[in-house]
């Protein structure tokens, strides 16, 4: 396969056919909630049937069902490694027993819950997807409002505190470790504010964690909420990690139908055509561009404001999972992997990287994410087209526009154009549909981990520093002075 495609010459987008509708029809990855058109891509029918030939090749869907059945796939072989199974999808099983039990606990304790603020402390994973998915969902009614404590900087606690009364503040304390370094930190501090105001501050903390971690303590929390080790961080969004802080925000309703929306996009991951399962198609078109044509940067780009945060829970999905340079046979590697991934709403963005984009010296892997329908209630029509309309319309003019280019007499105002991308669409941004956008990149994000030949589920890229910034605090304490350290902190 590697050789077949290797020698393959890409499709130049500059063809008469680009804009052909029926080779838009043609290459088209389509579920319930998905549609992937990936006519913009630098394919004809020769490469793609390449590309689709690659998951029974490189055995994609007997790796995928080893994770559904639960069987060990967090490995390096020959070395130590984490060697656990890979579980974030029973999370939104409706069979799954740990999990349901602890969803329908999180409901109960928000229908109960006498707080009027809500405080996640979390770093990474157990942070930026909770943030993401409660932004996305902003088009539904608020029953509680939500406050992130993201960094071990006081200044974003402070800045949390000035808008919060302790006193009608409930603080969810998310670590699966019950370890973190940021988590413990701010634990310790409210705990020291709660107890100045003479108020037990047990009533106001509840966390989520795995059982018997650091943090399964009754004596310090009021309430308990697990998940499990085989959830990984950026994975967690599903778990309590998520759950339990939408739940406060959003209710019951709203809740369920995000988590029937990802389990829907899980059920698709083992369809075996390609065609019917647009993660699948995503991390193949991914492939192509990373692997093959070389490309050197992924943009994720959503025509949507309340996604403003999406991109961000993805660039830790997909760098933190597939930025690796050893396999899963415990051997570097020289190929490519997950290149650098970044991206925003656009049109803001149309007007800050999106030079770049169109005329610059690199190739991209890019998605645009975009919606055939608004929720908007100020939607309104203006010049036979509505607002969103309008979104829509820079959504499929800058596809056209990357893809054919421009060519003038002046250099400057020249596009070369023959610059792919691809464009994947749902019906309307709702609780269920976000659901299954999470869930698709992260599906992409196995599958495209899969083709890499590395660990998706691991993260030792980030460990090293957190181990040796404990080294720098015993230093910063010690009465005998490190001459690194006062050289570099000492104004």
């Amino acid at each position: 396969m590697k050789n077949r495609l290797f020698f393959r010459t890409p499709y130049s987008l500059h063809s008469t056919e680009t804009l052909d509708i029926d080779r838009h029809k043609r290459f088209m990855s389509s579920s319930s909630a998905i549609r992937l058109h990936y006519g913009f891509e630098k394919i004809d029918p020769t490469i793609e049937a390449d590309l689709l030939a690659m998951p029974q090749e490189h055995k994609l869907f007997e790796k995928m069902q080893e994770i559904f059945d639960g069987k060990v796939v967090n490995t390096i072989h020959g070395y130590p490694s984490e060697n656990r199974s890979v579980g974030h999808m029973k999370c939104r099983d409706p069979f799954d027993n740990f999990n349901q039990t602890e969803v329908k606990k999180a409901i109960l304790f928000a229908k109960n819950c006498p707080y009027k603020h809500v405080v996640v402390v979390g770093i990474g994973g157990s942070n930026l997807g909770t943030e993401a998915i409660y932004v996305g969902l902003s088009n539904y009614s608020k029953k509680r409002e939500i406050f992130f404590i993201a960094n071990i900087d006081p200044r974003n606690t402070e800045d949390v505190l000035q808008h919060v009364e302790l006193k009608q503040t409930l603080f969810i304390f998310c670590s699966k470790s019950g370890g973190t370094l940021e988590i413990q930190s701010n634990l310790e501090l409210m705990k020291e504010l709660y107890q100045k105001m003479g108020i037990e501050a047990k009533k106001h903390f509840v966390c989520v964690t795995t059982p018997k971690s650091p943090m399964d303590d009754s004596k310090t929390f009021s309430d308990i909420f697990y998940m499990e080790e085989s959830v990984g961080g950026r994975y967690s969004v599903t778990s309590m990690i998520g759950v339990l802080p939408l739940a406060l925000v959003y209710g019951e309703e709203v809740v369920t139908d995000f988590l029937k929306g990802a389990h829907a996009t899980d059920q698709t991951l083992l369809e075996k055509d390609p065609k019917k399962n647009p993660a699948l198609m995503d991390a193949l078109l991914a492939y192509w561009n990373t692997a093959v044509l070389g490309a050197e940067g992924t943009l994720i780009a959503p025509y949507a404001y309340d996604l403003r945060r999406l991109t961000a829970h993805f660039q830790q999905l997909f760098m933190e999972s597939n930025g690796k340079s050893v396999t899963k046979e415990g051997e570097f590697t020289l190929k490519r992997t997950q290149n650098i991934v970044f991206g925003g709403v656009l049109t803001n963005d149309q007007h800050s990287y999106y030079q770049a984009v169109h005329q610059g010296t690199f190739h991209l892997d890019m998605t645009v994410v975009g919606f055939c329908k608004s929720h908007s209630k100020v939607n309104i029509e203006n010049d036979q087209t509505t607002l969103h309309q309008k979104l829509n319309a820079n959504l499929l003019a800058q596809s056209i526009a990357l893809a054919t280019g421009l060519k003038t007499d002046n250099p400057n105002t020249t596009f070369i154009g023959n610059r792919s991308s691809r464009i994947l669409m749902m019906e309307s941004l709702n609780a269920f549909n976000l659901g299954a956008l999470l869930a698709h990149f992260e599906g992409r994000t196995i599958f495209f981990g899969f083709l890499l030949g590395i660990n998706s589920f691991d993260q030792e890229g980030v460990q090293l520093g957190k181990r040796l910034a404990k080294d720098v605090i015993e230093k910063m304490k010690s009465p005998k002075k490190d001459p690194l350290v006062e050289h570099i902190f000492n104004w």
